[in-house]
C-alpha cells in the first residue's frame, strides 16, 4: 500500500499537480524502497483520479517489486534473514586418551564369566545354529559356545581411574531376550580393570562426579563407583513398572529416566522423584530438561512443565515446545531446514520465541533442503554453537547461533559416527584410533 501512494504522489506530481512541499519523518527504511510521509500542516491540496493506464502502472511496479522482495528473502516472512560471517580460523582440536578399538574387541573375545548353558534359551540357540550354519562359521560358534558378541562401545570417563569404559555385549544365538555385558575400564589406551559382568543390555553409559551411570533394558538405572570398583547396584527398581532404564534427559543435577512412566533422580543425594506423570523417554516428542524444569510433550499434542524442586507441573506452552518442528534441538535452540528456500535453516530460541533464519550458501554452496535434513546432515548442539557436518563429507562447519559467525571444520575429524561428549569435547575417531578431543572455537 505504501508503494502505491508513493508511485500516485509522483505520478501526481509529474502532471503538475499542486501541492505543498512536504517534510519526511525519519524512519526504519523497508526492503529499499523509502517510506514518504505526508506532513499534517502541508496536506495535498488538490486531487485527480489516475487514468486507467497510470493504474495499471501502479499496479504492475507493485507486482515487480513484491516479486522482487520474495526472491531476495525466500520464506517472505517476519522473520530476521542472517548470512553468517566466517572466521578465518579453523576450528582446533587437541586430542587425548587414545584407544585401539580393535585392541580391546580382540582383548574382550568370548571368554566370559556367565554359565551361558544355564540360559534358558541356550539349548533354542544351539538347535538354531545347528540348522541354519555350516562349515567353518558352525564350527567358530560352536567353539564360541554357541553366543556372538558385539565390537566395544566406549564411553568417556576422562577421570584418574579410567580415560574410557568400553562395554562389550554378549548374546546367545536366536536369543534376544537373553544378553550379557562385560564393562572394561581403559586408562592410557590398557585395560586396567574389568568390572563384574552383568547379566543385562545396557543402552548407554554415563560418567560423573566418579559415578558410572548405566541404562540398561532389563534392571532400570543402575550406577557404579569407578575409584572403588564397587558393582553396579540397581536404583529403585521396585518404583519402576516396566524395567527400562532408558535416560530422557541429563544435567548435573538430575537424571530422567525410565519408560512409559518417568522417574527423577537427584544426583547429590541419590534421592528418585516419582513424578507420577506419563510421558514416554524413548519416544520422539520433545522433552527438555533445563535446570531445575522439566518441559515435555504429551501424546495429544498437549504442552506441559514440570518443577522439580517445587514438585508441581503446569500446563501450557512454556518453553515454546510448538516451535520445535524436526527432531534437532537442545534444551535452548531448534533448527530445521527451511521449507522455501535451499541452503537455509529456520532457527528458534525457545527461551524467548524469537526465530530467524540463516542463510548457509556462503558455507555450504546451493545445498537442497532434502540434503540439509537430518538424514543427510547431523546437527550437534554445544551451547550456543551448531554443527553443521554433511555425511557425503561435502562441508563441516561450526555456526554461533546467538551471534551468527561461523568457523571451517577439519572434515576428516568430526564425521558422523563421532559424538558429543559435553561442552567443548567430542569423541573422534582416526582410523581405528579413540580421542577424547578437546574443541578450541574462534567463534
Amino acid at each position: 500500500m505504501k508503494r502505491k501512494i508513493a508511485l500516485l504522489i509522483c505520478l501526481l506530481l509529474l502532471c503538475g499537480c499542486d501541492g505543498s512541499t512536504s517534510e519526511n519523518v525519519p524512519h526504519e527504511p523497508t526492503n529499499d524502497i523509502p517510506d514518504i510521509t505526508e506532513s499534517a500542516e502541508s496536506p495535498v491540496s488538490s486531487f485527480e483520479e489516475p487514468s486507467a493506464e497510470a493504474w495499471q502502472t501502479i499496479s504492475a511496479t507493485d507486482e515487480t517489486n513484491g516479486a522482487a522482495d520474495k526472491e531476495n528473502k525466500p520464506g517472505f516472512d517476519d522473520s530476521e534473514w542472517i548470512t553468517p560471517k566466517l572466521s578465518p580460523e579453523k576450528v582446533a582440536f587437541t586430542l587425548s586418551g587414545g584407544v585401539s578399538t580393535e585392541k580391546i574387541a580382540e582383548y574382550a573375545g568370548y571368554d566370559i564369566d556367565f554359565d551361558v548353558t544355564a540360559s534358558d534359551y541356550y539349548e533354542s540357540g544351539v538347535e538354531y545354529v545347528e540348522r541354519c550354519y555350516e562349515g567353518k562359521e558352525l564350527e567358530e560358534i560352536r567353539e564360541h559356545n554357541y553366543i556372538f558378541k558385539s565390537n566395544p562401545s566406549f564411553h568417556y570417563m576422562g577421570t584418574e581411574a579410567a580415560d574410557w569404559l568400553a562395554t562389550v555385549s554378549y548374546g546367545i544365538y536366536a536369543g534376544q531376550a537373553t544378553s550379557f555385558e562385560r564393562l572394561f575400564l581403559i586408562k592410557d589406551g590398557e585395560v586396567v580393570r574389568e568390572l563384574e559382568p552383568l547379566e543385562d543390555w545396557i543402552l548407554a553409559a554415563y560418567c560423573s562426579r566418579g559415578e558410572i551411570y548405566l541404562s540398561s533394558a532389563v534392571n532400570g538405572l543402575r550406577k557404579t563407583d569407578i575409584v572403588t570398583g564397587e558393582s553396579p547396584v540397581v536404583l529403585k527398581q521396585d518404583i519402576q513398572n516396566d524395567g527400562w532404564g532408558m535416560i530422557a534427559a541429563i544435567n548435573e543435577d538430575y537424571i530422567v529416566y525410565g519408560g512409559s512412566m518417568q522417574k527423577i533422580l537427584v544426583r547429590e543425594t541419590g534421592e528418585i522423584i516419582d513424578p507420577d506423570i506419563n510421558w514416554d523417554g524413548m519416544s520422539q516428542l520433545p522433552l527438555i530438561l533445563s535446570d531445575d524444569m522439566i518441559y515435555y510433550t504429551d501424546w495429544l499434542g498437549e504442552y506441559h512443565s514440570y518443577d522439580i524442586k517445587k514438585r508441581v507441573m503446569t500446563d501450557g506452552d512454556s518453553h515454546n515446545l510448538s516451535k520445535i518442528t524436526g527432531y534437532d534441538y537442545s534444551d535452548k535452540w531448534s533448527v530445521t531446514p527451511e521449507e522455501t528456500s535451499t541452503s537455509a535453516i529456520r532457527v528458534v530460541n525457545l527461551y524467548d520465541g524469537s526465530e530467524r533464519v540463516y542463510n548457509l550458501s556462503a558455507l555450504v554452496g546451493d545445498i537442497s533442503r532434502e540434503e540439509l535434513a537430518r538424514y543427510n546432515t547431523d546437527y550437534i548442539f554445544d551451547g550456543d554453537r551448531l554443527w553443521l557436518h554433511n555425511w557425503n563429507e561435502l562441508f563441516c562447519f561450526v555456526l554461533n547461533l546467538e551471534t551468527g559467525e561461523a568457523a571451517e571444520a577439519e572434515l576428516g575429524l568430526i564425521k558422523h559416527n563421532n559424538t558429543y561428549i559435553s561442552e567443548g569435547k567430542f569423541k573422534v575417531t582416526e582410523d581405528d584410533i579413540l580421542y577424547a578431543a578437546d574443541v578450541d572455537y574462534p567463534v
